[in-house]
């Protein structure tokens, strides 16, 4: 990690390390993921009834400022002088400033969802945000900033839930509470890898049953995937020439489309394989509006981070990067 002088609730991710994927933040998944967030609240937030009330259900939440890898934060140094028009670039200073922290030198922070998307919803009359995140030390550490947070967005209510010192499977709350949620609740789910492996099939199960009651309840829901390094077997779920596992991608996304649900996928590369579904069910208001209206909008602002990608410093590492936003 860089050596950044940061407040406390910061600086105690250092010592988290517990939690692995912490090392992520800022990597060409993040880039796009955040983008794909703040696009999919923007449009929303211009419509009804999100726009008078939304509930956001976040799904691994992360500790909500990161200190970067010195591979990230290469990265991040590039968006900072080079993507600055790109959505995120913007995000990611007015993130930073707002929590009071000051990027002297660019790259070594990033402003991890939790952050990007509270700032989204201060256009709504009445918001709640939910961030739910497993591991414990990370979870404090999120709290922390959002307490921060909360004096420059105080008409958000936000709840963190968990028993101190303990773990929270949040998949397993939203899972349980689904039923009871409607249009209004908007769910980012975020689940790693879990796409290939048999030892992960009870949770490909409770993902399924997620997406069930999201159609159910009309919820818009946001679904990020990630192989790992198991690239063959992730690009042969994106291209649909395997049949893959019960409740895999391949199987998941023909049975959204059997059941009439809106979807927009985006699919890119960047050093790994990486995918996300926007699923809105026909029952949530302006379904097939909406999805048009997203589609259109990442295509304009992930070209501009796609061409980003493909600036000199960046394709000399990254020469695969692709970025593709489909309809289904």
């Amino acid at each position: 990690m860089m050596n950044v002088d940061l407040p406390p609730w910061v600086d105690a991710i250092n010592r988290d390390d517990r939690n692995a994927q912490n090392n992520n933040a800022g990597n060409g998944g993040d880039l796009v993921k955040h983008t794909v967030y703040l696009a999919l609240l923007d449009e929303l937030l211009r419509r009804e009834p999100w726009r008078t009330e939304i509930r956001l259900r976040e799904c691994h939440a992360g500790c909500g400022v990161y200190l970067t890898t010195p591979d990230n934060a290469w990265l991040i140094m590039c968006l900072s002088r080079f993507g600055r028009e790109t959505t995120l670039g913007g995000a990611q200073d007015d993130g930073l400033f707002a929590l009071g922290l000051r990027n002297d030198r660019p790259g070594s922070l990033y402003a991890g969802s939790a952050v990007l998307n509270l700032r989204a919803l201060s256009g709504c009359r009445q918001a709640r945000a939910e961030f739910y995140e497993q591991k414990p030390a990370t979870r404090e550490v999120l709290k922390g900033v959002l307490r921060e947070s909360i004096t420059e967005q105080p008409e958000i209510t936000i709840s963190v839930p968990g028993a101190k010192g303990r773990s929270f499977d949040g998949e397993v709350r939203i899972a349980d509470k689904i039923a009871g949620w409607d249009e209004r609740d908007v769910v980012l789910l975020d689940p790693f890898a879990m796409w290939s492996q048999s030892k992960d099939q009870r949770r490909r199960d409770l993902y399924r049953g997620i997406l069930d009651g999201a159609l159910e309840r009309g919820c818009p829901l946001s679904l990020f995937f990630t192989w790992g390094n198991a690239n063959p077997r992730a690009d042969a779920d994106m291209n649909g020439s395997s049949d893959g596992p019960r409740n895999g991608y391949v199987e998941m996304l023909d049975w959204l489309g059997t059941a009439g649900a809106s979807v927009v996928v985006v699919r890119w590369v960047w050093k790994l394989r990486f995918a996300m579904w926007l699923v809105l069910p026909n029952s949530a208001p302006q379904g097939h509006e909406l999805r048009d209206a997203l589609a259109a909008r990442l295509r304009r602002e992930l070209n501009e981070l796609d061409r980003f990608a493909k600036s000199a410093p960046l394709m000399r590492k990254y020469p695969e990067t692709l970025v593709q936003v489909l309809e289904v």
